[in-house]
């Protein structure tokens, strides 16, 4: 049904069908595990911490460090291309 109040009927085939049966299925309060025939087949994905990767500390590599005096010249610059801009129009 359209916000006009009419019930709009199409056609739709593979992905596009998939999607709209989808979406449809949410308004109805209908969720994909649903459709599943049988619930208790389903298996819990867990994730395992690997030793060799560590723990996040907080800290970044020094590569990924934010750099305050490189961005303040990029934003500078930036600014002076817009105004620069704005002064053309």
């Amino acid at each position: 049904m359209g916000l006009d109040g009419k019930i709009h009927r199409f056609n739709a085939e593979d992905l596009l069908a998939q999607a709209l049966e989808h979406e449809i299925d949410h308004l109805n309060g209908i969720l994909y595990i649903d459709h599943l025939v049988d619930h208790e087949s389903l298996q819990k994905i867990t994730y395992e911490h690997d030793p060799e990767e560590g723990e996040f500390d907080g800290e970044l590599e020094e590569e990924y460090v934010h750099d305050e005096e490189e961005n303040s010249e990029l934003d500078q610059a930036l600014a002076a291309e817009i105004s620069a801009k704005d002064d053309q129009n």
